[in-house]
């Protein structure tokens, strides 16, 4: 393993994608793997193509066609630059752009496809694999041969900075997909927003069940002017406020009778074990 152009690629980035790389390659990033283990969400599902068990490779292996789109773009976008500024060798430069292209769409790389000059490279890199390719973990074949031809063109420049170079593109686009992927996630009308409107929506069906006869007088309006489709269709700020006014207006009810608040519904019932919810809601308090 050649660590030292990986060492300095990682040095060149911020202190924030620093930290978060390192996280990465470790394994210890948010997803959805680690988020169940965590106990922050109750699946360990991928939020853009919904496979299971959703692990750090499986960010820049995603099978999902929007995400694919925008790994291609992303690789030709960073690679082909930093390839020509650094004057690749040629037979060199057409592979690391095919390779990557071939990776991303998860097809088999053997060096008997490549040019005969280079297969010793490509060789000696599919031992490591190529997700270490695209994380920084680069064999020193890539150097030996980048720095024969800096000699073959009585060029002075170094295969050390050309190397480093490289995985500083590739460290950039693994958080470019990992930045796609929680933009799509967080999105007004991405997953994470619309399973946040379905634990709503579970709990102003309970509610709504519930009845507006142990309101306070003053506050059955809330049910009674209100449907449950005009509900759903409500912001996440507009309901949170109609639960939060229903449930004080139960509990005042509770507190004038001196009793406790009515048992939830079955429906409610299942829907707080599912989530792991506690047994009964919170108090207006």
């Amino acid at each position: 393993m050649d660590w030292e152009p990986s060492s300095k690629a990682l040095q060149r980035l911020s202190l924030g994608l620093r930290r978060w790389h390192l996280k990465f390659r470790t394994g210890s990033i948010g997803v959805g793997n680690q988020l169940l283990h965590r106990k922050h969400q109750p699946h360990s599902n991928c939020p853009l193509c919904e496979t299971p068990n959703e692990k750090v490779l499986h960010v820049l292996h995603c099978p999902d066609p929007a995400a694919t789109a925008f790994a291609t773009e992303r690789i030709r976008h960073h690679v082909p630059v930093v390839l020509e500024d650094h004057k690749t060798e040629p037979v060199l430069s057409a592979a690391i752009q095919e390779i990557l292209l071939a990776w991303r769409r998860g097809e088999p790389i053997s060096p008997i496809h490549c040019d005969a000059s280079i297969r010793h490279v490509i060789y000696d890199q599919c031992r490591l694999g190529w997700d270490n390719f695209v994380l920084g973990r680069w064999c020193p074949s890539w150097q030996v041969h980048q720095a024969a031809y800096y000699t073959s063109i009585g060029s002075r420049r170094s295969s050390l900075r050309w190397a480093t170079a490289m995985i500083e593109k590739l460290m950039l686009v693994s958080w470019d997909l990992w930045q796609y992927r929680n933009n799509r996630l967080h999105a007004p009308s991405g997953p994470r927003e619309l399973e946040r409107h379905d634990t709503l929506n579970f709990e102003i069906d309970s509610e709504f069940a519930l009845g507006s006869a142990t309101l306070v007088d003053s506050s059955r309006y809330l049910i009674e002017s209100r449907s449950l489709a005009d509900l759903h269709r409500d912001s996440l700020e507009g309901k949170q406020q109609w639960l939060r006014s229903v449930r004080a207006a139960r509990h005042e009810l509770a507190a004038n009778l001196g009793t406790l608040p009515p048992a939830p519904t079955a429906q409610a019932a299942r829907f707080r074990n599912y989530f792991g919810l506690p047994a009964t809601p919170p108090t207006a308090s």
